[in-house]
């Protein structure tokens, strides 16, 4: 897996961005001395869609009886073992064909 590292700008702009949402504040200073550029507004906006589409992306709960089931499988092929025969060692069986 490549890492990809993120320009100064690209990582101002997704401090804006999670500034902007997360407290209200304007972090515009914080990275600039003016007026963001219209290359900066198209870092902003692609930031954006990128975390709504993380936002969307929500984890899915698991089953509230998984554990349950997940034991009872457990259980049931714990008992097919007991119940199934073990060969006796040392021998061997022949195959008929």
């Amino acid at each position: 897996m490549s890492v990809v590292r993120l320009s100064n700008d690209d990582r101002c702009a997704v401090d804006l961005i999670l500034e902007r949402n997360g407290t209200g504040s304007d972090g515009i200073s914080n990275c600039f001395t003016a007026a963001p550029s219209a290359d900066m507004q198209e870092r902003l906006n692609r930031v954006e869609k990128i975390l709504h589409l993380l936002d969307a992306d929500t984890p899915i709960e698991p089953a509230s009886d998984l554990v349950a089931r997940t034991l009872a499988r457990c259980e049931q092929q714990a008992q097919m073992n007991r119940t199934m025969p073990v060969p006796a060692q040392g021998t061997t069986t022949s195959v008929v064909r």
